[in-house]
Parts: C-alpha cells; structure tokens; sequence
C-alpha cells in the first residue's frame, strides 16, 4: 500500500467518532463499477478511537478492489470491443505502471494484470501462453480467490481434454486446496480427504450421491470432471506438491 492511502487511513483513525459501519453501499459502488464514489465512500467514513482490525482489514481490502478497478477499467472496456492491438497495447501500458509501484503494491496489480494477459491469450486462440500467465498468477495475491480457483479448474479442463492428465489433476489439486469447505458440510470433508488422499472414485462416488446437495459452481464442475476423468487420474508426481 502505498504512502498516501496508509496517511489517508492514519487520518481516518485519528480523526474518528464512535458509529457502526455498514459495508453494503461500498461493495454496491464497486459491483457497480463506481470506483471513485466507493473511494470517497471509504474515506468518508467515521470510525471509533480504537477501531476493529476486522473491519480496518476490509476497508483496505474495499480501498484496494476499487483502486484496481479504476485501473484496470479502460481494459475492461477494449476486452468487450475485442481489438486486439489496442488490448495489447494497453497491457504493455498497464505492465509499464505496476513496474513503478512499490513491489508490495505491485504484487496485488500483477495478479489482474496476469489475469487479463490470460484472457487476451484465450482471445488469440494462444492456449500455451494462457496456461503459462495461469501459473504466472497462481502465487500472486488477489482479494477475489474465487477466480483462481475458477482458472485453475480451467486449466484441469484442457489439460485432461488434452490427455495431459497428470497435470490436470495437479491443477485440479489446487483447486481443491482453494475452496472453503463450510463448517460441518460432512460429504464435502470426505469428498477433499478422499481425493487428497488418491481415493478419486470414491470421491467422485460421494459427489454423486450428493450431487442435488452442491450449491457452489466450483464443487458441481469439480463433480463432472471427476465424472469424466476419474479412471485417468494417477497420484503420480503428487509428492510435488506436499
């Protein structure tokens, strides 16, 4: 974080009163891309003298979503245009201003720039540079880890349509190592040991079983590449990853 958001911040803390802080306007603003709105929105707000670190955390994790936002938003735009030349040279232009943050600033930057190089990959038809910019990110931090978890379930996807299974499970791993498990989902506890622990039908059988019970997006796609692909899968090379 760079010096004038930690002073922006250090002011709030100072200069605050004693109120409950309601978070739901902030993340409408940035869902509906009013990035400056919800910035201001932040730095607006009143805090108690010794301020939860719970909420300080996700103010700074708001502050940072929508400040990507803002940056990444005249990217977002040429994506939907599909101009290829002018998308590439954005991202050099992109790649150019992260370069001359500070390197803990930029960490947080490059997850979307790596992320957004993969999708101009996807747009090439390039499948080679779109999983090398996913294994580019996969070490990068993000505020969204849904979208790593989602990449990396692609990636198990091509490479086991492309008879690489071993490395489709390897992405499928982790995967698995990204995803919440809610407290006291039994089946889904058992469906991770099960898998981690090469056990694959049996944990694609659970999934079955329980296939009306998945509500999350990334389990339901996780049970129909397990449908497909379970007698391929091998725990070969998994002794990488522990």
């Amino acid at each position: 974080m760079n010096y004038f958001i930690r002073l922006t911040l250090l002011f709030i803390l100072i200069n605050s009163c004693v109120g409950d802080v309601n978070l739901e306007p902030i993340d409408k603003l940035i869902e509906e891309k009013q990035y400056d709105e919800a910035i201001n929105h932040i730095r607006a707000i009143n805090l108690p003298p010794f301020p939860d670190s719970i909420l300080i955390r996700r103010l700074k994790q708001r502050e940072l979503l929508a400040r990507k936002g803002k940056f990444f938003s005249g990217l977002d735009t040429l994506f939907l245009s599909g101009d290829s030349v002018k998308i590439e040279n954005q991202l050099n232009l992109i790649k150019s201003r992260i370069n001359m943050m500070d390197s803990v600033n930029a960490r947080w930057y490059f997850f979307d720039y790596y992320n957004n190089l993969s999708k101009y990959a996807l747009l090439k038809s390039d499948r080679k540079n779109w999983i090398w910019n996913i294994e580019k990110l996969e070490h990068l931090p993000t505020s969204g880890p849904d979208i790593k978890t989602a990449l990396f379930i692609d990636a198990a996807f091509y490479l086991a349509e492309n008879g690489d299974f071993e490395n489709a499970r390897n992405w499928l791993d982790k995967s698995l190592r990204g995803i919440e498990i809610e407290e006291g989902n039994i089946f889904l506890e058992r469906v991770y040991k099960k898998y981690m622990n090469g056990k694959f039908k049996v944990a694609d059988s659970i999934l079955y079983q329980n296939k009306g019970s998945l509500t999350s997006f990334h389990w339901k796609r996780i049970q129909f590449f397990l449908n497909l692909y379970t007698d391929s899968l091998t725990l070969q090379n998994r002794f990488r990853l522990w």
